[in-house]
């Protein structure tokens, strides 16, 4: 991948609010307006299988899948053996 690749503006993905809240709500996360990246303060490397099952579901709508990708992602990224022995992740 190219370091000077830049993505269009138009092509540009943001939670929405109304994504964020829904989220929170379905897996009991605390929001407030003050947190800037509520997706990051989510991230819970213990609650990865529920994530990901969560995810795979057909309950959510594509802007709530987006932050809860983002909380995934997040979450992969606090704790390097809990990547290793992830059930949803036969491949670590």
């Amino acid at each position: 991948m190219r370091g000077d690749l830049e993505v269009p503006e138009h092509l540009w993905r943001r939670p929405t609010a109304a994504a964020l809240e829904r989220v929170a709500v379905r897996l009991g996360f605390v929001t407030d307006p003050s947190m800037q990246d509520p997706e990051a303060e989510w991230a819970d490397c213990e609650r990865i299988d529920e994530f990901l099952a969560v995810y795979e579901s057909d309950e959510l709508d594509d802007d709530e899948r987006f932050v809860l990708m983002a909380v995934v992602v997040n979450s992969l990224r606090c704790s390097p053996s809990r990547r290793r022995t992830a059930k949803a992740w036969p491949c670590w």
